[in-house]
C-alpha cells in the first residue's frame, strides 16, 4: 500500500510504499494484549463485524472484512 503522506517522515526518504502481511489465530477466551507504548494506546476484542467498522486502514478494514471466509477455510 501507498504510506500516507502524513506517516513517510518515519520511513526512509525513498520509501513510498509498505508490504503489509495478514495473519490472524483464534482464541479460546478474549485476553489483555501486551502492547508497545510507542505504538498502541489501547485494544479492544470486537466482533469482526463492528472491529472492520472501527479501523481507519483501509487495508486492515479488507483484511477484517476476510475473516469469515477464511474461517470457513474459502481462502
Amino acid at each position: 500500500y501507498e504510506i500516507w503522506p502524513q506517516w513517510r517522515a518515519r520511513y526512509a526518504p525513498d520509501v513510498t510504499h509498505n508490504t503489509e502481511h495478514v495473519f490472524g489465530f483464534l482464541v479460546d477466551n478474549p485476553t489483555v494484549a501486551i502492547l508497545d507504548p510507542q505504538e498502541h494506546i489501547a485494544q479492544l476484542w470486537l466482533p469482526w463485524g463492528q472491529a472492520k467498522d472501527k479501523v481507519f486502514s483501509p487495508t486492515n478494514r479488507a483484511a477484517i472484512a476476510l475473516l469469515p471466509q477464511r474461517l470457513r477455510g474459502d481462502h
